[in-house]
Formats: C-alpha cells, structure tokens, sequence
C-alpha cells in the first residue's frame, strides 16, 4: 500500500507541474506578435443606410399659364396637380427636388477587426508542445468559433407615400366629388373619361387580380395623359451607405453625435469633420455640417449587464473576450423627428473579460459581431509519456529501490519465521 500511495503522489506532483494554463497578452507592437498565434476581437461599425429620392419634373408645351387659384384648387382635387411643383414649371423651367424617405431609413451592426484588441499566446514555449492551440478566423482575422453567419445587406426599398404619376390623380380615385366649373381649363376629356372607367372598376369587376391588372393599365394612361397636358415626373432613388464606427470608450451616461448632414437644394450628404476618424462613405466628403438639416445618433445609458461585474486588470495573462454595453440607440431626423429606434450592443463601449484557469484544455465559441463568449469548456488533459519526461528515470528507480526493500524485509521475516520454527522443536 505504501508503495501505491507514493506512486499516486509523484504523478500528482509532475501532473501538477505541466498543467498550469496558457497565457495571452495584449499586443501593444507589431513586433510582439511574431511568430506566434494570435486572434483579434471584432468592433462594431454602424451602416447607416439613407435612401435619397431624386424627383425630376418636365414641364409639357402645353401645360396652361396663368391659371387662377380657384382654378388651380379644382386641378389639385380633381385631377391630381401638385401646386408646388406647378409653381416652379410654370415658366418652362425643369425642377428638380431631393429628399430622405426617413421612414426607410435602416441602420444595421457590422463586425470590424479593432486593432487595439490583438491578443496572442506564446507558441515557442517548451511546456507548450504538450498543449494544443487551434484559433478559427472569420472575416477580417476576427476569431470566433468557426462558424460564421452572413446576412444579405441590401437595401429591401419600400416606397411609401411616392407622388409618381401612377398615384397622381389620388383624389379622384378616392371618388372625390366632381365640382362643375363652366372655364374650359378645368375639364380635360381623355382624363375624365379614364377616371370613369377607374370608378366602374369597383362594381364591374370582383375578382382581386382581375381588378389589379385593370387598374394598373389604367393608372399608366392616366400618367401618360398627364405629362402630356402638365408634366412629367422621374422619380430617381440611391441608397447611400455611410459607416460609423465610434471610438474606444467608456460611457456612463447618454452620448450624442452628428455624423452627417443633408442638403434638399442640392441632395448632397456631408459628412462630419469632426468624426473624420470614425465616419467612411464612398464618394461623400467632409465638411461643416448644416445645423438646421443635420441627423443625430443618440447612444443612451447603457443597459447594465455582467459587465458592471467584471473588472478586468491591464496586466491579466487569462484568454480575452468583449463584454460589449448594450445601448438604446435612436436616429433623429432635421425637425427632431425620431426615424430609428433600437437596442444595440457595441463592444467599444463595453470593457473586456478574462478566463483564467489552470487547465490545460480551453475551448470557447465567440460571437462574430460582438466577440462576446458564447460557449466556454475547461478541462485537464490525462498524463502522457512526455509530460512526465525526466521524471520517469527517477520513479522507475525508486520504485525499484522499494521492491528491493521489500524482498529484503521479506528475507528477514521469513528468516525469522524459521528461527522461531527451529526453537519451538529445540523445547
């Protein structure tokens, strides 16, 4: 039994000594890296994506001048006529609007390498041979788990309340009474006689897709009527994406910034110079943004979560992860009108966590987006060959030298055990 109890107790020695778990550093230079493993925790980049809708209005030779307001009512509800846009064509002159479908506007989270979280293990060390180390990379050198998850970004464009041709004479279809005016201006027989058979549709027809494919045919003779008697209308819409990827920091309370601006004269997004670090688009520039037509992200309290628990020290060795806030986040429109509203976690604001084991054996899933931990197992790998290395010299031979010890006081015993034999028959 002795030589059981010390046997166990060298393997828990020497089992002792190689188990001790692996470090990573923060990487501060290129040069720590090396040669060794390394893995980068992912950041968040914000797409803002800004649908501009570009309207351009030809007026028609023959669109009538000089057309009374009474008259210029009756056009409005009975055939559809915007007194804006007439204002601006009645002289023959081309006009051109740009405007935001706020309402669309989406704002989605991306995953970027952050460069200040690079983390890496020392992959020369002796002990280390005994130790696997398997890092799996997504996008960017990210580290995650190996598996990824891709999400299709392009922009799903719902158009809401277009004043396109096709919908120009809204009023009428809605059946708005017919006013009886004797001036020839405010009577146009084609397009009345199209509002007739639009009326009809209603009670004629009782299959759904019947009257669809019916009204739709009749709404584009009516625009093409139109733009021959007033104007015409393109209608034109880009997406444009803007990127924000806000700075590493800790916030404790509401954080508000002006990313960009837009210019309905012109249709032009600018950029704020201010977060020229933080802001990317294509072929947008930087400049001073305009006060009065300025869009603000407005990052509130974050949600307080484990990481109000986690208290992670410079100088820790244990393997790193982000703890991201989790924050409300709301887009403001010029006119202080709310477009975007929704809860957001952003690892730049949040802190970073450690594991620290004296296991052997780590393995973990991250999040791609976030780099939070998703999945984490410890474990202690069983006592091989070469972890007990120069240590199996030394207990061979003490085990040997116990047997030894042991024949030897077996000899004695026995030796002893016919001494007393011989002396019982000497009696």
């Amino acid at each position: 039994m002795k030589r059981i109890n010390l046997v166990i107790l060298l393997l828990m020695l020497m089992t002792g000594f190689y188990s001790y778990g692996q470090k990573y550093y923060h990487a501060k230079t290129a040069g720590q890296i090396g040669q060794n493993p390394y893995y980068i925790l992912p950041k968040a980049s914000l797409l803002i994506e800004v649908p501009v809708i570009t309207k351009t209005y030809t007026p028609s030779p023959n669109l009538p001048t000089d057309i009374s307001p009474e008259n210029l009512k009756i056009l409005k509800e009975k055939y559809g006529l915007d007194l804006s846009v007439y204002v601006k064509v009645e002289k023959q002159t081309p006009y051109i609007s740009h405007s935001v479908m706020n309402d669309s506007v989406k704002i989605s989270i991306l995953a970027k390498p952050d460069l200040d979280k690079i983390f890496y293990t020392e992959g020369q060390k002796k002990w280390n041979k005994d130790k696997s180390i398997s890092f799996a990379y997504g996008t960017d050198g990210i580290l995650t788990d190996g598996e990824s998850s891709s999400k299709d970004m392009t922009f799903d464009i719902v158009v809401k309340g277009l004043s396109g041709l096709a919908q120009v004479a809204g009023a009428a279809f809605r059946g708005t009474e017919k006013s009886k005016v004797k001036d020839s201006l405010v009577t146009y027989n084609e397009l009345d006689d199209i509002l007739k058979e639009l009326d009809k549709l209603r009670i004629v027809i009782s299959d759904y897709d019947i009257y669809k494919d019916n009204k739709s045919m009749l709404e584009k003779r009516y625009a093409s009527v139109f733009s021959t008697l007033f104007y015409s209308e393109k209608v034109k819409i880009e997406v444009i994406k803007i990127y924000y990827t806000p700075a590493n920091l800790s916030i404790n309370s509401d954080l508000t910034v002006k990313p960009f601006s837009f210019n309905s004269t012109n249709g032009v997004i600018t950029l704020s110079q201010a977060l020229s670090d933080q802001l990317w688009a294509k072929n947008l520039q930087f400049g001073s943004i305009d006060i009065g037509q300025t869009y603000t992200l407005k990052f509130s309290k974050p949600v307080e979560g484990v990481e109000k628990y986690i208290q992670s020290g410079p100088n820790s060795t244990g393997f790193a992860y982000n703890i991201p806030a989790k924050l409300e986040v709301k887009l403001t429109a010029p006119g202080e009108k709310n477009i975007f509203n929704d809860f957001m976690k952003i690892p730049q604001f949040g802190t970073i966590g450690r594991i620290i084991s004296d296991k052997n054996k780590l393995s973990f899933s991250l999040d791609p987006l976030t780099g939070e931990l998703r999945k984490l197992g410890l474990g202690s790998s069983a006592i091989t060959v070469d972890q007990v290395g120069a240590g199996t010299t030394a207990l061979t031979e003490l085990i040997k030298y116990q047997d030894a010890k042991l024949d030897l006081e077996i000899k004695r015993l026995e030796a002893e055990k016919k001494k007393r034999d011989l002396l019982k028959e000497l009696e």
